[in-house]
């Protein structure tokens, strides 16, 4: 099991995938289990923070928003331009104090079932 001190945070809110990263970087020096980003995702989705928008376009996606719960947390929403497109996306991020937030919960987002 890791330190949760030693996963670093930053003041630059990061994506919950790049946030994932840090984890699992140490996760793979201590021998401690990996969480991926779906099921951080998964989580905030079940603890409220998120919330799923199943829409259909050419096939169907799952779409994830903020809910007004998600600020007390500090879950915030960039836009993002995508680099092939040029289109302009919301992208939700994890502010200093998320990313503590998701530190202090790894027990039980570890328990969550990404696959549901």
């Amino acid at each position: 099991k890791t330190d949760r001190r030693e996963v670093r945070t930053s003041d630059t809110p990061l994506q919950i995938s790049t946030f994932a990263k840090r984890i699992n970087a140490l996760a793979d020096s201590s021998g401690m289990k990996r969480i991926g980003p779906s099921k951080i995702s998964k989580w905030l989705v079940a603890s409220g923070y998120l919330a799923e928008n199943i829409i259909t376009v050419q096939k169907e996606i799952k779409e994830v928003h903020i809910t007004p719960k998600a600020t007390e947390i500090g879950l915030i929403v960039q836009e993002k331009v995508d680099t092939k497109t040029g289109e302009v996306k919301n992208n939700i991020v994890l502010t200093r104090s998320a990313q503590q937030y998701i530190l202090d919960n790894l027990e039980s987002i570890s328990q969550i079932d990404a696959k549901q």
